[in-house]
């Protein structure tokens, strides 16, 4: 590739490409989440409700990129972090897993998640 456009985005004051499928982060992301979210207003209206209303358990699929993460991140960023549990690191199933995998996985996601709570 020609060395001059090798940070071409810096050119346009980006620090990076800003078409990436990377979830924005709650921790340690390069944007602030509650200012890089933007749209799903439906989404995240039902979510703030399933959330709300305590005592569920959801699940939020869709092929890889489209923004699961980063819609969680953003919900989770805007509720009173008092209101519910969400692990911190997402949980990508894998097709090959089976019922052990999926709940070693789960518990380890609920681990990190204490443990990473525990040093804010």
């Amino acid at each position: 590739m020609n060395e001059e456009y090798t940070n071409i985005w810096e050119l346009y004051g980006l620090k990076t490409n800003p078409f990436f499928t990377e979830p924005l982060l709650l921790f340690g992301g390069d944007i602030d989440l509650r200012v890089g979210f933007v749209g799903r207003e439906e989404e995240v209206k039902r979510l703030r409700n399933i959330f709300g209303s305590g005592g569920s358990r959801i699940i939020v699929y869709g092929d890889v990129g489209v923004g699961k993460t980063t819609l969680v991140n953003y919900v989770r960023a805007i509720m009173p972090s008092n209101a519910f549990f969400t692990p911190l690191k997402e949980i990508a199933v894998q097709p090959e897993w089976n019922g052990r995998d999926f709940i070693l996985n789960t518990l380890a996601s609920i681990y990190y998640t204490i443990k990473r709570s525990s040093f804010l």
